[in-house]
């Protein structure tokens, strides 16, 4: 690694990880120097190779003569994205650091707005699928690999749109002392998992097209996160203080506040339609409105632990509620259609729980969509 010079602590360290990026190095550090000045951020840049066999080290050595605050590192065991990454956090200089890629297809004209969140939140997750992001011309066997991926992140974080993302940027204190092995190209999850830190943010980005070089990408790279997930998940149940029991439980919860949701649901439907005579739609249009407002109550108080009052909670629930409603309806219809009126108390739980799943996805990217 080259020495770093005695210059002061830069406010942050953008940490590169490069494989033979000989062709986007050279742009990715002029782009990133362009931001650092017409923001007026004192930065540093660190490159973490990965043993390269193309010039890229030498066009990072050629660059740094006239940029003292780049800086390298060329790792000589244990290849892979995480370890390269887990080594840039050991060798920044700055206690707030940013992971991006060599070959521009993370905006990192969004450096600022990543500094600015940091005063905020101790990590900070760069997302292609919150509202404001997106992806520039994908195929859709890339797209599908990556939803899939996604999810089965989500399953682990459903409060996060954009787990396994690999631009975020956090305080050193989030990972100093932890013990992150590193396996496979998302690190970013095992920060989530394993991570120190209190509150984590998400900022939309568009995510850019490769321009130069090939997409490391391929089977090998599958098989490593499925491992990873796999490896996460048998660390979270040995582990009962691991973050991602946190969302677990909000799961649990949620799910216990959705059954008590179907009795009310349910039972008020029976008095309605078989009590008090009323027609079979009608009745289920109430049942289901007076289940939303009694989900929304335990909900708010117990699942995501909110002490004030909004209105605005509310509203948002109701409007997922509302499209969980016709999607329950639509359900209930069909099946009523085909098994006839007679078995509708038989079938109506059916709609009930298509629509919770609804209930649960929207409402935790809607209404309670900013938890630490």
């Amino acid at each position: 690694m080259d020495a770093h010079t005695s210059s002061p602590v830069p406010e942050i360290t953008v940490i590169l990880p490069t494989l033979n990026e000989a062709e986007s190095i050279g742009t990715a550090l002029a782009t990133i120097e362009q931001v650092f000045s017409e923001n007026q951020i004192d930065g540093e840049i660190l490159v973490v190779d990965d043993r390269s066999q193309d010039a890229t080290i030498a066009i990072v050595r050629e660059y740094q003569k006239t940029h003292p605050n780049v800086q390298y590192l060329v790792r000589t065991t244990e290849p892979g994205l995480s370890r390269s990454l887990l080594d840039g956090f050991t060798h920044a200089r700055a206690d707030r650091i940013l992971v991006t890629d060599a070959d521009l297809q993370h905006d990192v004209t969004l450096i600022p707005q990543f500094l600015d969140a940091l005063r905020d939140h101790d990590l900070v997750i760069g997302s292609r699928y919150m509202r404001g992001g997106s992806i520039e011309h994908w195929a859709w066997r890339r797209r599908i690999i990556s939803l899939g991926a996604t999810g089965l992140g989500q399953t682990l974080f459903p409060g996060i749109t954009d787990p396994v993302s690999g631009f975020f940027a956090l305080h050193r204190s989030v990972v100093e002392g932890v013990t992150i092995r590193g396996r496979g190209y998302k690190l970013s999850l095992d920060i989530l998992a394993k991570g120190k830190y209190r509150s984590v943010t998400e900022i939309p980005y568009r995510f850019m097209s490769r321009k130069q070089g090939a997409s490391k990408l391929n089977l090998s790279t599958i098989r490593e996160y499925a491992l990873q997930v796999g490896e996460l998940v048998l660390y979270t149940l040995n582990n009962p203080t691991s973050r991602v029991w946190d969302e677990w439980r909000r799961i649990g919860r949620f799910g216990v506040v959705g059954a008590t949701g179907v009795g009310v649901n349910w039972g008020m439907y029976a008095l309605l339609a078989h009590g008090l005579v009323l027609a079979p739609l009608g009745a289920a249009v109430i049942a289901i409105e007076t289940s939303i407002i009694s989900n929304f109550l335990l909900n708010d108080r117990w699942t995501f632990q909110k002490t004030d009052r909004s209105i605005a909670r509310f509203l948002a629930f109701q409007s997922v509620s509302m499209v969980g409603m016709v999607v329950q309806l639509a359900v209930f219809s069909l099946l009523v259609a085909c098994a006839g009126s007679d078995n509708d108390l038989l079938v109506y739980p059916v709609g009930i729980l298509v629509a919770f799943a609804w209930n649960y996805w929207g409402n935790r990217r809607l209404t309670w969509k900013n938890l630490s």
